[in-house]
């Protein structure tokens, strides 16, 4: 019995170990996967584990992600389904990462890469016109003169 303890302890906590965390991709609609693979940039890095279709419609999978790429799940980051598997990409601009998710986060499905690349456009593009907005506005502002502080009024003896 102890021997078949000892063999079975270091078995569960290696099976803990690489079970990884779970966070869960919200999609619009069903986007037709054709596997339960989770691929970034080709390699795996979790699985699907469980579907739940909510009340408004909307699917949530539950991606289980490998504890050593844990670190990649940030608040810039989507899925999107390529030739019927799940992939995961950041979707900021490529020196913006994000914060890191805590486990049980969601995060936004594009049923389609192109719907994908449609989304990363805008985004990139926002930033970047929000961004010259703001260098604009902080042009004009300085552009603009100074106003002279008005001069305390004197109070007039009745």
């Amino acid at each position: 019995m102890k021997r078949l303890l000892l063999f079975l302890l270091p078995a569960l906590v290696l099976f803990a170990c690489a079970a990884g965390d779970a966070y869960y991709a919200v999609f619009e609609q069903d986007p037709g996967l054709r596997s339960e693979q989770v691929l970034s940039k080709g390699v795996e890095i979790g699985r699907i584990e469980g579907k739940e279709l909510t009340p408004k419609g909307t699917l949530l999978l539950k991606i289980v992600v490998e504890d050593k790429y844990r670190e990649m799940m940030r608040t810039t980051g989507v899925f999107y389904v390529k030739n019927g598997i799940l992939e995961y990409a950041l979707s900021g601009a490529p020196d913006v990462s994000g914060a890191q998710l805590a486990p049980g986060a969601k995060i936004p499905g594009f049923a389609r890469e192109e719907d994908y690349l449609a989304f990363r456009a805008k985004a990139m593009l926002s930033g970047w016109a929000d961004s010259a907005m703001d260098y604009l506005n902080n042009l004009l502002d300085e552009a603009k003169p100074k106003e002279k502080p008005a001069a305390p009024k004197q109070e007039q003896a009745l």
